[in-house]
C-alpha cells in the first residue's frame, strides 16, 4: 500500500513540473518579441546577462579598450581655445601667450574663459622660426629671423598694448637658437662654411662665449635646466642622428645617442633620461625610452616623434604624448616633416618607472599635433595642430605612479 502511495506521490510531482515548464516555454514563445523588459525574468537572454555584468553598451566597453596599450577611463574635457595660432607659451598667471598668424599681433587668453587680450602693438608678420618664452614675471622675449638676421625683441607683459622696450640684433649667421627661460641668454649656433660653433650669447651685454665647435651646422637645442642643454641633430629616416647633453658651467659634452638614423629625442629636465625614436633594419619606427645613468633601455608600445609631439611634467615622472592613431610599417619621418603625410592622434601618458603607457583622451577627429606643452601648474596639455589651431586638454589631477 505504501509503495502504490509512493508511486502516485511521484507522479503527482512529475506531473507538476512538466506543467510548470510548459507552461513557460509556452510565455516565451509568444513574448519572444515583445518589447516590454520585464516578461522573460525567469529565463534571461543572452544580451540581458550582458546587460546585467557590463551595463546597457557593451560596446562603449570594447571600444575603449585600446589594443596596444593599458587604458585610464575617466572623462577629460578636450576642446580649441583658438585658431590661426603661430607659435605659443605661457605666463606666470596660467595664461597662454601667442602670436596670431593673420596679424602677427601678440596676444594672452585665458584657457578657462578664452578671454583675450592684446600684449603689444608691434606685429610679427612674414618672420621666419618665431619662437616664445617669457622671462621672470614680466617679460617676453620673441626670437625671430628678419631679412637673414636674429632678432631678439622684449615685451613688458605689465603693460599692454605696450611698446617694446629693448631688440637685440645677432649679427651673425645662425641656424639654431634656443632662449635660456632662467636668465636672459641664448645658446646659438653659428654656421661658418659648413660647420656649426655653438656659442653662449648673452642678451644685456652682447657678449658671445665660445663652446665648442660641432661636425653638423643645424642642431635642436632644448635648454634643461640653467647649465644643462641637450643637442641633437636634426632628424632624419636617410642618415644617422646623434644625441649629445651639454653642461655650460663645466663647459663639457657628453655623447648620450649615436649613429641612430630616425633619431628623434626629448630628455627629461635632470638630464637622466630621454625617450627617442629609432629607424629598425626593416624600416619599421620604434619609440624607446632610455634611461642615461644606468644605460637601461625599454621599447614602448606606442609610436610617437617626440620632439614635437611629447612633453615631459616637472618631476620627470611622467611623459604626455600625441601618438597616431595608425602608424605604417616603414616610414621614413622626413616625409612628415616634409608635410607628405599626415597622422591623426589620441593623447597618451607614459609612467617612466615602469615603462608603461596609458591612453589618456581618444580624439574623435582627425588631428595631426606639431607641438604640445604642459603648462605652468600641470593642470593642462596645450597643444597646436597643422591648422594651426590651439587646443587644450584638461589633466586636472593626475597619480603619477598609475
Amino acid at each position: 500500500m505504501m509503495k502504490k502511495i509512493t508511486i502516485i506521490t511521484v507522479l503527482f510531482v512529475l506531473i507538476i513540473l512538466i506543467s510548470v515548464l510548459g507552461y513557460f516555454l509556452i510565455i516565451n514563445k509568444n513574448t519572444s518579441t515583445t518589447t516590454n523588459p520585464e516578461i522573460n525574468t525567469l529565463f534571461p537572454s543572452l544580451e540581458k546577462v550582458k546587460e546585467i555584468i557590463f551595463g546597457n553598451n557593451i560596446s562603449d566597453i570594447v571600444d575603449n579598450i585600446n589594443p596596444i596599450s593599458d587604458t585610464k577611463n575617466s572623462p577629460k574635457q578636450f576642446r580649441k581655445i583658438r585658431d590661426k595660432v603661430l607659435t605659443f607659451t605661457f605666463d606666470n598667471d596660467g595664461n597662454i601667450i601667442f602670436i596670431d598668424k593673420n596679424n602677427g599681433n601678440v596676444f594672452s587668453i585665458n584657457p578657462d574663459s578664452e578671454e583675450e587680450t592684446r600684449l603689444s602693438n608691434n606685429t610679427f608678420i612674414n618672420v621666419d622660426k618665431p619662437t616664445l618664452q617669457t622671462y621672470d614675471d614680466d617679460t617676453l622675449i620673441v626670437s625671430f629671423v628678419d631679412k637673414n638676421t636674429n632678432v631678439l625683441q622684449y615685451i613688458d607683459l605689465k603693460n599692454s598694448t605696450s611698446t617694446l622696450n629693448k631688440t637685440v640684433k645677432i649679427p651673425i649667421s645662425i641656424n639654431s637658437i634656443d632662449i635660456n627661460p632662467y636668465k636672459k641668454s641664448s645658446v646659438v649656433l653659428e654656421n661658418k662654411n659648413g660647420d656649426g660653433y655653438l656659442l653662449v650669447y648673452d642678451f644685456d651685454t652682447g657678449k658671445q662665449s665660445y663652446i665648442g665647435k660641432e661636425s653638423y651646422d643645424d642642431w635642436n637645442i632644448n635648454f634643461l635646466s640653467n647649465s644643462l642643454i641637450s643637442l641633437q641633430t636634426k632628424t632624419s629616416s636617410l642618415y644617422p642622428g646623434f644625441l649629445y647633453l651639454l653642461d655650460l658651467n663645466k663647459l663639457s659634452k657628453n655623447k648620450i645617442l649615436g649613429n641612430i638614423n630616425g633619431l628623434e629625442s626629448l630628455v627629461s629636465h635632470d638630464g637622466k633620461k630621454v625617450i627617442f625614436t629609432k629607424n629598425e633594419p626593416s624600416g619599421e619606427l620604434t619609440t624607446i625610452l632610455y634611461d642615461i645613468e644606468n644605460k637601461k633601455s625599454k621599447v614602448l608600445n606606442i609610436k610617437t616623434f617626440p620632439y614635437e609631439k611629447c612633453t615631459w611634467t616637472k618631476d620627470d615622472a611622467t611623459i604626455f604624448c600625441l601618438v597616431p592613431k595608425t602608424f605604417p610599417t616603414k616610414i621614413s619621418i622626413d616625409d612628415w616633416y616634409k608635410g607628405l603625410i599626415s597622422f591623426s592622434d589620441n593623447i597618451f601618458s607614459i609612467d617612466v618607472d615602469n615603462s608603461r603607457s596609458f591612453l589618456e583622451r581618444n580624439i574623435d577627429t582627425n588631428l595631426d599635433f606639431v607641438s604640445v606643452k604642459i603648462n605652468k601648474n600641470e593642470s593642462s596639455l596645450v597643444m597646436l595642430d597643422k591648422n594651426n589651431d590651439l587646443w587644450v586638454y584638461d589633466i586636472y589631477s593626475y597619480d603619477s605612479s598609475f
